[in-house]
Protein backbone atom coordinates (compact mmCIF):
# COMPACT_ATOMS: atom_id res chain seq x y z
CA UNK A 1 0.00 0.00 0.00
CA UNK A 2 2.49 2.69 1.21
CA UNK A 3 4.47 1.80 -2.55
CA UNK A 4 1.09 2.22 -4.19
CA UNK A 5 0.59 5.83 -2.54
CA UNK A 6 3.95 6.61 -2.83
CA UNK A 7 3.36 5.92 -6.74
CA UNK A 8 -0.10 7.74 -7.61
CA UNK A 9 1.66 10.36 -5.55
CA UNK A 10 4.32 11.00 -8.06
CA UNK A 11 2.25 10.92 -11.18
CA UNK A 12 1.88 7.09 -12.05
CA UNK A 13 -0.81 5.56 -13.74
CA UNK A 14 -1.51 1.45 -14.14
CA UNK A 15 -4.53 -0.13 -14.62
CA UNK A 16 -6.38 -3.56 -15.93
CA UNK A 17 -4.45 -5.40 -13.27
CA UNK A 18 -3.51 -6.34 -9.80
CA UNK A 19 -1.26 -8.38 -7.57
CA UNK A 20 -2.52 -12.03 -7.12
CA UNK A 21 -1.21 -15.42 -7.81
CA UNK A 22 -2.12 -18.00 -10.98
CA UNK A 23 -1.20 -21.73 -10.60
CA UNK A 24 0.61 -20.51 -7.48
CA UNK A 25 2.75 -17.72 -8.93
CA UNK A 26 2.41 -14.28 -8.11
CA UNK A 27 2.81 -11.34 -10.34
CA UNK A 28 0.66 -9.11 -12.16
CA UNK A 29 -3.14 -10.60 -12.89
CA UNK A 30 -5.45 -8.80 -15.29
CA UNK A 31 -8.80 -7.29 -13.92
CA UNK A 32 -10.43 -7.42 -17.56
CA UNK A 33 -9.57 -8.21 -20.79
CA UNK A 34 -6.29 -6.40 -21.86
CA UNK A 35 -5.72 -6.33 -25.56
CA UNK A 36 -2.19 -6.04 -27.61
CA UNK A 37 -0.65 -2.76 -27.03
CA UNK A 38 -2.68 -1.94 -24.28
CA UNK A 39 -0.51 0.66 -21.70
CA UNK A 40 -0.91 -0.65 -18.44
CA UNK A 41 2.07 1.27 -16.65
CA UNK A 42 2.75 4.82 -17.01
CA UNK A 43 5.46 6.71 -15.37
CA UNK A 44 6.70 10.29 -15.41
CA UNK A 45 10.07 10.50 -15.91
CA UNK A 46 10.92 11.49 -12.67
CA UNK A 47 9.42 7.89 -10.85
CA UNK A 48 12.47 6.46 -12.69
CA UNK A 49 15.93 5.21 -11.86
CA UNK A 50 17.72 5.70 -14.44
CA UNK A 51 21.63 5.10 -15.21
CA UNK A 52 23.33 5.43 -18.88
CA UNK A 53 26.80 5.63 -20.06
CA UNK A 54 27.47 9.00 -20.20
CA UNK A 55 25.85 10.45 -17.28
CA UNK A 56 28.03 12.54 -15.32
CA UNK A 57 27.76 11.44 -11.23
CA UNK A 58 24.35 12.39 -9.48
CA UNK A 59 25.66 11.57 -6.16
CA UNK A 60 27.12 14.04 -3.68
CA UNK A 61 30.83 13.25 -2.62
CA UNK A 62 30.61 12.76 0.77
CA UNK A 63 28.77 8.95 -0.66
CA UNK A 64 31.12 8.06 -3.55
CA UNK A 65 33.70 9.86 -5.32
CA UNK A 66 32.75 10.92 -9.08
CA UNK A 67 36.18 9.45 -10.72
CA UNK A 68 35.38 6.43 -10.00
CA UNK A 69 31.63 7.07 -11.29
CA UNK A 70 33.40 8.14 -14.25
CA UNK A 71 35.75 5.10 -14.49
CA UNK A 72 32.21 2.86 -14.10
CA UNK A 73 31.22 4.18 -17.46
CA UNK A 74 30.54 0.41 -19.24
CA UNK A 75 29.14 -0.47 -15.66
CA UNK A 76 25.62 0.18 -15.99
CA UNK A 77 24.92 -2.47 -13.03
CA UNK A 78 27.68 -0.95 -11.06
CA UNK A 79 26.26 2.84 -11.46
CA UNK A 80 23.20 1.43 -10.83
CA UNK A 81 23.58 -0.14 -7.16
CA UNK A 82 25.62 2.79 -6.29
CA UNK A 83 22.58 4.79 -6.51
CA UNK A 84 20.14 2.25 -4.55
CA UNK A 85 23.05 2.28 -1.49
CA UNK A 86 23.14 6.02 -1.95
CA UNK A 87 19.12 6.05 -1.40
CA UNK A 88 18.69 3.59 1.44
CA UNK A 89 21.53 5.02 3.15
CA UNK A 90 19.31 8.04 3.56
CA UNK A 91 16.35 5.82 5.36
CA UNK A 92 13.31 7.31 5.66
CA UNK A 93 14.85 10.75 4.27
CA UNK A 94 15.14 9.20 0.47
CA UNK A 95 12.25 10.03 -1.81
CA UNK A 96 12.62 6.14 -2.93
CA UNK A 97 12.05 4.70 0.25
CA UNK A 98 8.64 3.01 0.00
CA UNK A 99 10.35 1.65 -3.15
CA UNK A 100 13.44 0.27 -1.50
CA UNK A 101 11.34 -1.10 1.54
CA UNK A 102 9.70 -3.35 -0.94
CA UNK A 103 13.13 -5.20 -2.10
CA UNK A 104 13.77 -8.22 -1.31
CA UNK A 105 16.11 -8.40 1.85
CA UNK A 106 18.54 -11.35 0.26
CA UNK A 107 18.20 -12.45 -3.29
CA UNK A 108 18.48 -16.69 -4.71
CA UNK A 109 20.42 -15.34 -7.54
CA UNK A 110 24.08 -17.27 -7.95
CA UNK A 111 25.76 -14.27 -7.23
CA UNK A 112 24.97 -14.70 -4.01
CA UNK A 113 25.34 -18.19 -3.98
CA UNK A 114 28.12 -20.70 -2.14
CA UNK A 115 30.89 -22.10 -3.86
CA UNK A 116 29.18 -25.20 -2.86
CA UNK A 117 26.03 -24.14 -4.43
CA UNK A 118 27.93 -23.11 -7.62
CA UNK A 119 29.60 -26.31 -7.70
CA UNK A 120 25.87 -28.12 -7.74
CA UNK A 121 25.39 -26.61 -11.37
CA UNK A 122 27.82 -28.85 -13.39
CA UNK A 123 28.45 -26.08 -15.96
CA UNK A 124 31.88 -25.52 -16.00
CA UNK A 125 31.24 -22.39 -18.87
CA UNK A 126 28.96 -20.37 -16.32
CA UNK A 127 30.33 -21.55 -12.86
CA UNK A 128 33.53 -20.06 -14.48
CA UNK A 129 31.62 -16.98 -15.21
CA UNK A 130 30.01 -16.84 -12.31
CA UNK A 131 33.92 -16.99 -10.25
CA UNK A 132 34.85 -14.45 -12.19
CA UNK A 133 31.89 -11.97 -11.57
CA UNK A 134 32.16 -12.16 -8.34
CA UNK A 135 36.10 -12.16 -7.95
CA UNK A 136 35.64 -9.32 -9.81
CA UNK A 137 32.86 -7.48 -7.41
CA UNK A 138 34.62 -8.85 -4.58
CA UNK A 139 37.17 -6.50 -5.99
CA UNK A 140 35.79 -3.34 -6.67
CA UNK A 141 34.15 -3.50 -2.64
CA UNK A 142 38.07 -3.33 -1.92
CA UNK A 143 38.47 -0.36 -4.79
CA UNK A 144 35.62 1.43 -3.09
CA UNK A 145 37.05 2.34 0.13
CA UNK A 146 39.67 4.44 -1.68
CA UNK A 147 36.51 6.23 -3.00
CA UNK A 148 34.11 6.04 -0.43
CA UNK A 149 34.40 7.98 2.77
CA UNK A 150 31.85 5.07 4.55
CA UNK A 151 32.97 1.49 2.15
CA UNK A 152 29.90 -0.29 1.41
CA UNK A 153 30.37 -3.80 2.46
CA UNK A 154 30.53 -6.52 0.24
CA UNK A 155 26.75 -8.04 1.23
CA UNK A 156 25.89 -4.19 0.54
CA UNK A 157 27.16 -4.13 -2.91
CA UNK A 158 25.94 -7.50 -4.00
CA UNK A 159 22.43 -6.78 -2.42
CA UNK A 160 21.95 -3.95 -4.74
CA UNK A 161 23.84 -5.77 -7.74
CA UNK A 162 21.00 -7.99 -7.40
CA UNK A 163 18.09 -5.24 -7.25
CA UNK A 164 19.46 -4.10 -9.79
CA UNK A 165 20.17 -6.96 -12.12
CA UNK A 166 16.96 -8.70 -11.53
CA UNK A 167 14.67 -5.36 -11.74
CA UNK A 168 16.30 -2.96 -14.36
CA UNK A 169 14.51 -1.99 -17.64
CA UNK A 170 16.81 -1.62 -21.15
CA UNK A 171 15.39 1.60 -22.30
CA UNK A 172 15.47 4.21 -25.03
CA UNK A 173 15.38 7.70 -23.18
CA UNK A 174 14.24 9.73 -25.72
CA UNK A 175 15.51 12.91 -27.96
CA UNK A 176 19.04 12.86 -27.86
CA UNK A 177 19.90 11.19 -25.08
CA UNK A 178 21.50 7.59 -25.48
CA UNK A 179 19.82 4.28 -24.05
CA UNK A 180 20.41 3.61 -20.76
CA UNK A 181 18.96 1.50 -18.01
CA UNK A 182 16.06 2.11 -16.02
CA UNK A 183 14.28 0.96 -12.62
CA UNK A 184 11.15 1.08 -12.35
CA UNK A 185 8.10 0.86 -9.87
CA UNK A 186 5.36 -1.02 -10.19
CA UNK A 187 6.17 -2.30 -13.83
CA UNK A 188 8.62 -4.90 -12.51
CA UNK A 189 5.97 -6.62 -10.87
CA UNK A 190 5.33 -8.24 -14.55
CA UNK A 191 6.86 -11.84 -14.87
CA UNK A 192 8.50 -13.19 -17.72
CA UNK A 193 7.05 -15.59 -20.31
CA UNK A 194 8.95 -16.72 -23.70
CA UNK A 195 5.85 -16.05 -25.39
CA UNK A 196 5.88 -12.59 -24.91
CA UNK A 197 7.79 -9.89 -26.27
CA UNK A 198 10.23 -6.65 -24.38
CA UNK A 199 7.73 -4.24 -23.98
CA UNK A 200 9.47 -1.07 -21.78
CA UNK A 201 9.52 2.16 -24.10
CA UNK A 202 9.61 5.87 -24.07
CA UNK A 203 6.77 8.26 -24.83
CA UNK A 204 8.22 11.40 -25.66
CA UNK A 205 5.11 13.35 -26.07
CA UNK A 206 4.20 13.03 -22.31
CA UNK A 207 7.81 12.86 -21.04
CA UNK A 208 7.31 9.19 -19.45
CA UNK A 209 7.67 5.35 -19.80
CA UNK A 210 5.16 2.83 -20.93
CA UNK A 211 5.15 -0.40 -19.86
CA UNK A 212 2.56 -2.08 -22.36
CA UNK A 213 0.95 -5.35 -22.94
CA UNK A 214 2.86 -7.34 -25.92
CA UNK A 215 -0.14 -10.07 -26.37
CA UNK A 216 -4.10 -10.22 -25.15
CA UNK A 217 -4.57 -10.96 -21.67
CA UNK A 218 -8.07 -12.58 -20.48
CA UNK A 219 -9.48 -11.91 -17.40
CA UNK A 220 -7.77 -13.62 -14.40
CA UNK A 221 -4.67 -14.45 -16.83
CA UNK A 222 -1.40 -13.10 -15.82
CA UNK A 223 0.32 -10.39 -17.76
CA UNK A 224 3.39 -11.36 -18.83
CA UNK A 225 6.30 -9.29 -20.64
CA UNK A 226 9.67 -11.01 -21.98
CA UNK A 227 12.74 -10.17 -20.59
CA UNK A 228 14.89 -11.25 -23.83
CA UNK A 229 15.30 -14.00 -26.06
CA UNK A 230 17.78 -15.50 -23.61
CA UNK A 231 18.78 -19.33 -22.23
CA UNK A 232 17.93 -20.56 -18.88
CA UNK A 233 21.66 -19.76 -17.30
CA UNK A 234 21.21 -16.06 -18.41
CA UNK A 235 17.47 -16.35 -16.58
CA UNK A 236 18.76 -18.09 -13.92
CA UNK A 237 22.03 -15.59 -13.05
CA UNK A 238 20.11 -12.71 -13.06
CA UNK A 239 16.59 -13.54 -12.13
CA UNK A 240 17.11 -16.55 -9.55
CA UNK A 241 14.86 -19.09 -11.79
CA UNK A 242 14.73 -21.19 -14.49
CA UNK A 243 11.27 -21.21 -16.70
CA UNK A 244 9.65 -25.12 -17.47
CA UNK A 245 10.48 -24.75 -21.08
CA UNK A 246 12.53 -22.13 -23.13
CA UNK A 247 12.53 -22.30 -26.73
CA UNK A 248 15.79 -19.96 -26.35
CA UNK A 249 17.88 -22.39 -24.25
CA UNK A 250 20.86 -23.80 -25.48
CA UNK A 251 24.36 -25.26 -24.89
CA UNK A 252 27.50 -23.88 -24.87
CA UNK A 253 30.36 -25.64 -27.29
CA UNK A 254 33.28 -24.04 -28.33
CA UNK A 255 35.68 -24.86 -30.96
CA UNK A 256 38.11 -27.05 -28.52
CA UNK A 257 35.26 -29.24 -27.54
CA UNK A 258 34.57 -29.90 -31.08
CA UNK A 259 38.45 -30.49 -32.16
CA UNK A 260 38.94 -32.68 -29.15
CA UNK A 261 35.87 -35.14 -29.91
CA UNK A 262 37.42 -35.24 -33.26
CA UNK A 263 40.58 -36.36 -32.36
CA UNK A 264 39.00 -39.06 -30.41
CA UNK A 265 36.98 -40.11 -33.67
CA UNK A 266 40.49 -40.12 -35.17
CA UNK A 267 41.82 -42.31 -32.64
CA UNK A 268 38.72 -44.63 -32.66
CA UNK A 269 39.56 -45.06 -36.28
CA UNK A 270 43.62 -45.19 -36.50
CA UNK A 271 42.92 -42.09 -38.62
CA UNK A 272 47.00 -41.32 -38.74
CA UNK A 273 47.75 -38.84 -41.49
CA UNK A 274 49.78 -36.14 -40.90
CA UNK A 275 48.36 -33.65 -43.10
CA UNK A 276 44.69 -34.08 -41.73
CA UNK A 277 44.83 -31.05 -39.35
CA UNK A 278 46.33 -28.82 -42.39
CA UNK A 279 43.78 -29.83 -44.41
CA UNK A 280 40.66 -28.91 -41.93
CA UNK A 281 42.53 -25.49 -41.10
CA UNK A 282 42.83 -24.67 -44.81
CA UNK A 283 39.13 -25.71 -45.42
CA UNK A 284 37.71 -23.52 -42.37
CA UNK A 285 39.48 -20.76 -43.13
CA UNK A 286 38.12 -20.49 -46.56
CA UNK A 287 34.71 -20.86 -44.91
CA UNK A 288 35.72 -17.93 -42.51
CA UNK A 289 37.71 -15.19 -44.00
CA UNK A 290 38.88 -16.17 -47.40
CA UNK A 291 36.48 -14.31 -50.61
CA UNK A 292 35.73 -15.30 -53.77
CA UNK A 293 35.50 -18.85 -55.68
CA UNK A 294 31.62 -18.99 -54.54
CA UNK A 295 32.46 -19.03 -51.04
CA UNK A 296 29.86 -17.03 -48.96
CA UNK A 297 31.77 -17.42 -45.72
CA UNK A 298 29.33 -19.22 -43.60
CA UNK A 299 31.58 -19.02 -40.50
CA UNK A 300 32.71 -15.81 -40.91
CA UNK A 301 31.36 -15.23 -37.17
CA UNK A 302 34.15 -16.83 -36.23
CA UNK A 303 36.36 -14.37 -37.15
CA UNK A 304 35.15 -12.33 -33.55
CA UNK A 305 36.00 -14.95 -31.11
CA UNK A 306 39.72 -15.57 -32.76
CA UNK A 307 41.59 -12.21 -32.42
CA UNK A 308 45.57 -12.60 -34.08
CA UNK A 309 45.34 -16.14 -33.00
CA UNK A 310 43.61 -18.77 -35.47
CA UNK A 311 44.59 -21.88 -34.71
CA UNK A 312 46.34 -22.32 -31.17
CA UNK A 313 43.17 -22.27 -29.06
CA UNK A 314 43.31 -23.50 -25.19
CA UNK A 315 40.85 -24.24 -22.30
CA UNK A 316 41.95 -20.60 -21.30
CA UNK A 317 41.03 -19.14 -24.91
CA UNK A 318 38.79 -21.73 -26.37
CA UNK A 319 37.71 -19.92 -29.74
CA UNK A 320 34.23 -19.57 -30.95
CA UNK A 321 31.33 -20.52 -29.06
CA UNK A 322 28.37 -22.58 -30.62
CA UNK A 323 24.80 -22.93 -28.83
CA UNK A 324 22.95 -25.89 -29.64
CA UNK A 325 19.71 -25.87 -28.91
CA UNK A 326 17.69 -28.04 -26.53
CA UNK A 327 14.74 -29.09 -29.23
CA UNK A 328 17.69 -30.79 -31.28
CA UNK A 329 18.58 -28.25 -33.43
CA UNK A 330 22.28 -28.17 -34.08
CA UNK A 331 22.30 -24.92 -36.01
CA UNK A 332 24.44 -24.27 -39.15
CA UNK A 333 27.67 -23.37 -38.00
CA UNK A 334 28.50 -25.96 -35.48
CA UNK A 335 27.17 -28.64 -38.42
CA UNK A 336 29.80 -27.39 -40.43
CA UNK A 337 32.24 -27.17 -38.21
CA UNK A 338 31.80 -30.49 -37.80
CA UNK A 339 31.96 -31.40 -40.93
CA UNK A 340 35.16 -29.28 -41.50
CA UNK A 341 36.93 -31.26 -38.75
CA UNK A 342 35.94 -34.74 -39.96
CA UNK A 343 37.76 -34.55 -43.31
CA UNK A 344 40.70 -36.92 -43.70
CA UNK A 345 42.65 -37.71 -46.46
CA UNK A 346 40.22 -40.40 -48.39
CA UNK A 347 38.26 -36.91 -48.59
CA UNK A 348 41.04 -34.85 -50.96
CA UNK A 349 41.36 -38.18 -53.43
CA UNK A 350 40.66 -37.74 -57.75
CA UNK A 351 40.20 -34.02 -56.58
CA UNK A 352 44.20 -32.99 -58.31
CA UNK A 353 45.49 -29.96 -58.25
CA UNK A 354 47.62 -30.48 -54.75
CA UNK A 355 46.08 -29.85 -51.09
CA UNK A 356 45.23 -26.18 -51.53
CA UNK A 357 43.42 -26.45 -54.14
CA UNK A 358 41.51 -29.64 -52.80
CA UNK A 359 40.65 -27.28 -49.41
CA UNK A 360 38.85 -24.49 -51.87
CA UNK A 361 36.98 -27.74 -53.51
CA UNK A 362 36.18 -29.01 -50.21
CA UNK A 363 35.13 -26.18 -48.74
CA UNK A 364 33.06 -25.70 -51.29
CA UNK A 365 31.40 -28.66 -50.77
CA UNK A 366 30.64 -28.77 -46.95
CA UNK A 367 29.54 -24.93 -47.69
CA UNK A 368 26.75 -26.76 -49.92
CA UNK A 369 25.52 -29.10 -47.09
CA UNK A 370 26.41 -32.65 -49.02
CA UNK A 371 28.84 -34.77 -47.21
CA UNK A 372 32.00 -35.31 -49.06
CA UNK A 373 31.27 -38.96 -49.27
CA UNK A 374 29.46 -41.54 -47.26
CA UNK A 375 32.39 -42.21 -44.80
CA UNK A 376 32.63 -38.29 -44.12
CA UNK A 377 28.83 -38.27 -43.62
CA UNK A 378 29.36 -40.68 -41.12
CA UNK A 379 32.67 -38.96 -39.34
CA UNK A 380 30.76 -35.91 -38.55
CA UNK A 381 27.83 -36.88 -37.46
CA UNK A 382 30.02 -39.27 -34.43
CA UNK A 383 32.25 -35.88 -33.81
CA UNK A 384 28.87 -34.23 -33.29
CA UNK A 385 27.81 -36.65 -30.89
CA UNK A 386 30.93 -37.12 -29.58
CA UNK A 387 31.14 -33.63 -28.56
CA UNK A 388 28.17 -33.67 -26.48
CA UNK A 389 28.45 -36.60 -24.85
CA UNK A 390 31.84 -35.14 -23.75
CA UNK A 391 29.58 -32.53 -21.97
CA UNK A 392 27.00 -34.91 -20.34
CA UNK A 393 30.51 -37.34 -18.98
CA UNK A 394 31.78 -34.37 -17.72
CA UNK A 395 28.89 -33.93 -15.02
CA UNK A 396 29.64 -35.35 -11.76
CA UNK A 397 25.91 -36.51 -11.86
CA UNK A 398 23.50 -37.39 -14.79
CA UNK A 399 19.54 -36.35 -15.27
CA UNK A 400 17.96 -39.30 -13.28
CA UNK A 401 20.37 -38.90 -10.10
CA UNK A 402 19.62 -35.08 -9.76
CA UNK A 403 15.95 -35.71 -9.79
CA UNK A 404 16.90 -38.36 -7.21
CA UNK A 405 18.32 -35.52 -5.46
CA UNK A 406 15.82 -33.30 -5.52
CA UNK A 407 12.94 -35.34 -4.76
CA UNK A 408 14.85 -36.34 -1.53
Amino acid sequence: AALQNWAKGQGMTWNSWQVGEVDGIRGAVATREIKAGDVIVKAPRDCVLMVSEFDTCPLPTDFVDARYWDEMQGYWNVRMALRLLYEKRLGAASSWKAYLDVMPETFGTPLNWSDEQVAQLQFPKFMDELRVERSYFGYEVVRLRTFMPDPVTQEELFWALSCAGSRTFTADFGGSLPPGEAMCPIADMVNHNEASSPAFRWDADNDSFELFSPLPVQQGQQVCISYGAVNNAHLLHFYGFVPATNVYDSVPVTEVDIQSAAGEVDIRSNESWDGRLKLRQAVLQYLVSSPGGGLTLPLRELLVSWGDDRTNFSTEDPGHTFHIGLDANMGLPFVLYCRVWALTEPDTEGRGGGWTLDALALAKLVQSGRDVSVQHGVRWRLVAQQTLQNQLDSMPTTYHEDLEIQSS
